[in-house]
């Protein structure tokens, strides 16, 4: 939470806001940490972790900005 841009956006949440803000930014920081640093597990069942792990996202992401869900819920149809 030190970087700048996180550290200013951070300042004028609520408590609600930024509840769902740390969990977006700490998942998607898992998920890239996890894709560029594989676990000793088959890649099929790494696929299956980080897609069960984006689909529990969308609720965060669509309590904290809702047009920003959408977006996302339109373009992770595949």
């Amino acid at each position: 939470m030190s970087h700048f841009a996180v550290a200013e956006a951070w300042k004028d949440l609520g408590t609600t806001d930024k509840a769902n803000y740390l969990i977006i930014t700490s998942t998607l920081h898992t998920v890239v940490n996890v894709y560029d640093n594989p676990p000793p597990i088959h890649y099929l069942e790494l696929v299956s972790n980080q897609h069960r792990t984006m689909s529990r996202f969308a609720k965060y992401l669509l309590a904290f900005d809702t047009e920003l869900a959408k977006i996302y819920e339109r373009d992770s149809q595949v």
